[in-house]
């Protein structure tokens, strides 16, 4: 197992709640021109949208977190940092 440094990007995963719904393509639109986000996944339950997130720092992470809040559309979102790379 390989311990995350403080130092290190910050690698998160981000669930992300649209309504109303005629707002989903507009969000996902807007999230895939966000650079740090490397994947974008279409998900059922809670949550309709999942990113991976990988920011060059936690000021950039908590930057582009607010921003994701702030679209048009965005409900609420729900983040896990990662902490420990099980698995490559």
């Amino acid at each position: 197992m390989s311990r995350i440094k403080a130092s290190e990007e910050v690698l998160a995963f981000v669930c992300i709640s649209v309504h109303p719904r005629e707002h989903y393509p507009h969000v996902v639109n807007d999230i895939t021109k966000i650079n740090s986000v490397k994947e974008i996944y279409g998900i059922t339950g809670e949550y309709d949208i999942l990113i991976k997130l990988q920011a060059k720092s936690v000021r950039e992470f908590s930057e582009i977190l607010g921003k994701i809040g702030s679209l048009s559309g965005v409900a609420k979102t729900y983040t896990m940092l990662v902490v420990d790379l099980i698995k490559p």
